[in-house]
């Protein structure tokens, strides 16, 4: 139990780092949009993103698979 403490202390520790050194505004630039975000907040949205279609992209793909076996 105490592993796991000093495991997400430790984690919380290295996030603050990360968030300090990457304060400075950055601009974002997309299609016909174009604005200015902080650079660890552009990471944070990437990496959510990310996070997202890899959780549900294989589900999808998964059900596509399976309703195409069905039909057939």
């Amino acid at each position: 139990m105490k592993t796991k403490i000093y495991l997400i202390l430790g984690l919380t520790f290295l996030l603050i780092i990360f968030v300090l050194q990457n304060t400075q505004t950055v601009d974002f630039k997309f299609l016909f949009f174009s604005f200015k975000i902080t650079q660890v907040l552009l990471l944070f949205l990437t990496f959510s993103l990310g996070l997202i279609i890899g959780i549900l992209l294989p589900d999808f793909l998964k059900k596509k698979k399976n309703d195409k076996e069905q039909t057939q």
